[in-house]
């Protein structure tokens, strides 16, 4: 100040992780709406993995084409149109080298 004082103080900050951002693919995962006429959201909800492969199975286990999703990170929304598929349960099995898991969805026209 403007006579020659001078002070300091010392704070300790502690960071805690945030333990729902490394969420493994069951519980990263978010599918809705659930049931739907075949239009879809993936709410990913993890900073584990950057991508993710998605293979569609009835539950016959007839298996359709699989899709790659790549560049992810928390919070993104992957929109799937699978309109074209007949009414029914399907899964939705969701992969990588790191892990894996599947998730039941019905489509109702």
């Amino acid at each position: 100040n403007g006579n020659g004082c001078v002070s300091s103080s010392t704070v300790n900050v502690t960071v805690n992780d945030c333990l729902e951002r490394h969420q493994v693919f069951a519980t990263a995962i978010s599918i809705y709406p659930n049931p739907s006429s075949g239009q879809f959201n993936i709410l990913f909800k993890s900073d584990l993995y950057k991508e993710f492969n998605l293979k569609v199975i009835s539950s016959g286990g007839h298996q359709y084409p699989e899709y790659n999703f790549t560049g992810l990170r928390f919070g993104s929304t992957i929109q799937m149109n699978l309109t074209a598929l007949a009414s029914g349960t399907y899964y939705l099995v969701v992969y990588n080298n790191q892990g894996s898991a599947a998730f039941p969805i019905v489509i109702g026209h």
